[in-house]
């Protein structure tokens, strides 16, 4: 009996032990990595959080770190751009294509990020599922992060009040550019088509570290161009850009 009770308890506290040590939710932030054997919400991850930097919660990204969806698609969008890069003979679409290969993909979690409205408003302090995150907290940032139909993708300082048509001005686009109009895609996951033709009169203005994408031309004759732009934007959406 006494035998049994020993192995009974080395049981207990070996299980105990496992729960201990293995974390369900990692969350990496500013540069620290937060463990809970626990699920938390998300006002208990913000809360060990250093708020004095005074981030930008409208810029705040959460990934999913041990996701495949983001990747996935990324690979099926190459296969779609090399399809159509073969079927036309040409290797216009090389540059797009080596652009998306090199990005840095996690798949987006798509929630409002806000720790006072974490901590008051129950719809905006989710559960964290099991898995492993990133949570990409900034200040304001002071970039524009261009890519697509370019001859190459490049970083532009930031400008307040500054219309959109100014900033396509100063990018090197490729014959395969769209003249009408640009995507986008702000740091809190919206993706906004904007309009920059000639005839345009209202001043579009894009959020603060937002990424720009420069589409292909869409026309009549270019009619699969429409759904590839849409989906290079949709990706742009789960890339983690570092400034």
């Amino acid at each position: 009996m006494n035998r049994l009770k020993s192995i009974f308890k080395v049981t207990l506290l070996t299980l105990g032990f496992s729960s201990y040590v293995h974390s369900q939710v990692e969350v990496t932030v500013d540069n620290k990595v937060l463990s809970f054997v626990e699920n938390p919400r998300l006002s208990q991850v913000l809360e060990p959080i250093d708020l004095k930097p005074n981030w930008y919660w409208r810029s705040a990204q959460l990934f999913k770190l041990d996701s495949d969806v983001a990747e996935n698609n990324k690979r099926n969008l190459i296969d779609q751009l090399t399809s159509v890069s073969q079927s036309n003979d040409s290797t216009i679409l090389t540059p797009l294509i080596s652009q998306i290969e090199s990005w840095q993909l996690a798949q987006r979690i798509d929630i409002n990020i806000d720790y006072d409205l974490a901590r008051f408003v129950l719809r905006y302090n989710p559960l964290f599922e099991d898995g492993k995150y990133e949570l990409k907290l900034t200040k304001r940032q002071s970039s524009l992060f261009i890519f697509g139909a370019v001859s190459q993708p490049q970083t532009l300082a930031y400008e307040n009040n500054q219309c959109i048509e100014t900033i396509v001005a100063k990018i090197d686009k490729l014959e395969i550019a769209d003249a009408n109009f640009v995507y986008a895609i702000q740091p809190d996951g919206v993706i906004r088509k904007l309009p920059i033709a000639y005839w345009n009169q209202e001043c579009q203005q894009v959020m603060p570290g937002s990424q720009l994408y420069i589409p292909l031309a869409e026309s009549q004759w270019f009619s699969e161009n429409t759904q590839l732009n849409q989906l290079v934007a949709e990706l742009a959406v789960h890339r983690i850009v570092i400034e």
